[in-house]
This record gives structure tokens, C-alpha cells and sequence, in this order.
């Protein structure tokens, strides 16, 4: 199952929603454990790398991984360290479930995941919301300046979402404007019903 929408518009609290209703049944994969590793670029010139485009992502290891946890094999995913912008030497030992969520701005984007998926969803919120999200967090997790945070977003991820991700949208089975209670519930029960068949 695909889980896309911009930067900020709530993927993650959604996913963490889903896991803590259906935690026997569902996992989570995140496509930002799949950024390359920029330990061979100098320090100073990772920050302005372009971390929204597409080809910043290994998607053949994604695909590699899935493919793989659909045989039913435990694998070893990737984490990385968006302080560094580098993966991290401990990777994450993710087992097969019932459902697996690929959640990511880009995980719409590329035809062989969405062939995947036997459902998508896309979280369409406005702008506004999206940055300030955005703004808060990586001032709060990643270390950066408010200034550094708008600059990269105006120049980078507004750039990405108009070319990639909205129209990514398309793709979708759903799109919600929030993540809220009703639409946690209401996933959870499409979920539950694709397991006994309905």
C-alpha cells in the first residue's frame, strides 16, 4: 500500500495512526530511509544538495527490499541521518506483515511501486500548512534555522511537489485534505476489510 502527499501534510502521523490500530497487521517502510548516502560529498556542500527530487532516493533498493519482504523474508532496511545526510551504521530489521505502508512524498511517483500496491492514498493540504509543519520540525529534529528551512522549501520541495508530487496524486485510490480520527477510522476499515476479502 502507497501513502503519498507533499512535505508536511501529516504521511507520518497517519502511518503511526495505522500502525497503533492494526500493530499485528501492519508495517511501515519510509521512503526517506532510502535517501543515498552523502558521506562521499563534502560536509558543507550536503546541505545544498537537492534532497526533494526524486533521484535523491535509492528506489531500486526500495523495490529490492519489497520485493523481497512480499516472499515473505525479514530484510535489513536502511536509516539515515538527516543531520548528516548520511545512513546510519545500524540498519532496522523489518519482518513481512499482513500490509506494508510505503509512506513518502515520492511514493506515488514511480510506476513500478504504485504497480505494487494493491491501494494508494494521497493527502492533498494546503501550502501553509505544509511549511509551517515542515518548518517546525526539521527546526526540532534535523537542527536547522527557520531562514534555512523556507529557503529549501521554496527552492527546492515547492518545485518538486508542482512537478512530481501533486500530479502524483492522480494515482491515487483516495485523497484526504487532513489526517484526523474519522479518516484514521475510515482507513482502518478499508484495510481490515481487504484482509478478509471484502
Amino acid at each position: 500500500m502507497g501513502l503519498s502527499g507533499g512535505s508536511g501534510s501529516g504521511k507520518s502521523t497517519l502511518a503511526r495512526a495505522l500502525v497503533a490500530a492494526m500493530p499485528e497487521q501492519l508495517s511501515v517502510i519510509e521512503y526517506d530511509w532510502y535517501y543515498h548516502c552523502l558521506a562521499h560529498v563534502p560536509l558543507e556542500e550536503r546541505e545544498r544538495c537537492d534532497f526533494d527530487a526524486p533521484e535523491a532516493l535509492d528506489t531500486a533498493q526500495l523495490l529490492a527490499d519489497l520485493t523481497r519482504l512480499q516472499a515473505g523474508e525479514t530484510v535489513a532496511v536502511p536509516q539515515y541521518d538527516f543531520s548528516t545526510h548520511c545512513r546510519k551504521a545500524d540498519s532496522l530489521s523489518l519482518s513481512p506483515k499482513d500490509i506494508l505502508l510505503v509512506e513518502g512524498i515520492h511514493a506515488l511517483t514511480d510506476a513500478r511501486l504504485r504497480a505494487i500496491y494493491d491501494w494508494s492514498m494521497y493527502l492533498d493540504v494546503p501550502v501553509s500548512v505544509r511549511l509551517e509543519r515542515r518548518i517546525a520540525r526539521d527546526c526540532s529534529e534535523r537542527g536547522r534555522s527557520r531562514e534555512a528551512v523556507v529557503a529549501q522549501f521554496e527552492g527546492q520541495t515547492a518545485v518538486h511537489h508542482g512537478r512530481y508530487v501533486a500530479p502524483s496524486g492522480a494515482e491515487a485510490d483516495v485523497v484526504y485534505d487532513r489526517v484526523d480520527d474519522g479518516v484514521v477510522a475510515s482507513v482502518v476499515e478499508r484495510l481490515r476489510g481487504m484482509l478478509v476479502g471484502g
